[in-house]
């Protein structure tokens, strides 16, 4: 009936967001690491050595494996606050 057609659209509706959370989470380093190159070209040239550093070692070895990892995303974690620290904590 109507009931278990509205199940199947929210099941998949899950499904799609799951998906997307995933995505995201799996790019997450390359989002960073791109958000740090912009902020060190236009903003200030500081944090771009930290955050170029921690990425190389920390993101794109796990990267290129495809593994869901944690380290991957404290890398990015950490990137974000380096990228962060300097333009809006500081105002």
């Amino acid at each position: 009936g109507r009931g278990g057609r509205h199940v199947l659209s929210f099941v998949l509706f899950l499904f799609f967001v799951l998906l997307f959370l995933f995505f995201s989470f799996l790019f997450l380093p390359f989002i960073c690491f791109s958000l740090s190159i912009y902020f060190s070209l236009f903003h200030s040239f500081s944090t771009f050595p930290y955050s170029f550093f921690i990425y190389s070692v920390y993101a794109i070895p796990r990267f290129h494996r495809y593994t869901f990892s944690s380290a991957s995303l404290s890398a990015s974690f950490i990137n974000l606050c380096f990228v962060c620290h300097p333009h809006f904590l500081s105002v």
